[in-house]
């Protein structure tokens, strides 16, 4: 839900920019480009790890994302993080399985 909060009609919302400039801050990067990697990754990244394409990669930029938010936004909410990410630790270390787009593109190539 934090990630469709952040969109309005398929773009980012003026709420999410002004979110980022007031309410948290991040000092890793500027404000709109943390509105932005932050929007992207929350609706990109789960869609690849449900079909297991990239979803090491995937699984990574979710586990940054969700250290930033632990760390410099939402760090009270602590036993929330460990869930999501030993989840994604979990799919980076063992990878995302055999029915996945992964398993069948590695086996593909790699006969």
């Amino acid at each position: 839900r934090a990630g469709m909060d952040k969109m309005t009609n398929w773009s980012i919302s003026n709420e999410t920019y002004t979110a980022f400039i007031e309410k948290y801050d991040i000092p890793l990067f500027s404000s709109a480009i943390g509105a932005e990697l932050a929007t992207y990754v929350e609706h990109v990244s789960p869609v690849l790890v449900l079909i297991g394409l990239a979803a090491r990669a995937a699984s990574a930029s979710l586990i940054a994302v969700t250290l930033i938010i632990f760390l410099f936004v939402h760090s009270g909410e602590w036993p929330d993080f460990i869930i999501w990410g030993f989840a994604m630790i979990y799919i980076l270390v063992k990878g995302p399985g055999e029915w996945s787009f992964d398993h069948y593109i590695r086996r593909w190539l790699l006969p």
